[in-house]
C-alpha cells in the first residue's frame, strides 16, 4: 500500500500467481469491515485498487485484507489514515 500513512486515497498493488475469485477487503481496528473493494474472479497477473476513503472514516489505523475464496490465500497489512 502507497503512501502510508496516506490522505486522500491510497494505492494496494498485488499480483497473482493464478487464477481465483479474490475479496479485498478493508477493517477498522475492532475488526469491522469499512469497506469491500473487490469481490471477483481475476487472472494472473498484476493490479491495483485505490481506495478513498469516505468522510465518515474517521483517522486512525486499518488493515487490508486480501483473501482468495478458496482459502489458500490471506494477506493482511495494517494502514494508517491521517485526515
Amino acid at each position: 500500500a502507497y503512501p502510508n500513512p496516506f490522505n486522500p486515497s491510497v494505492s494496494i498493488d498485488f499480483s497473482l500467481d493464478r487464477s481465483d475469485f479474490i475479496k479485498l477487503s478493508v477493517y477498522d481496528i475492532k475488526g469491522r469491515v469499512v469497506s469491500t473493494l473487490l469481490q471477483d474472479f481475476l487472472n494472473i497477473g498484476n493490479y491495483t485498487v485505490d481506495w478513498v476513503p469516505s468522510n465518515e472514516v474517521s483517522s486512525g489505523p486499518y488493515f487490508i485484507r486480501l483473501e482468495s475464496i478458496n482459502g489458500n490465500l490471506s494477506v493482511s497489512k495494517k494502514i494508517m489514515f491521517i485526515k
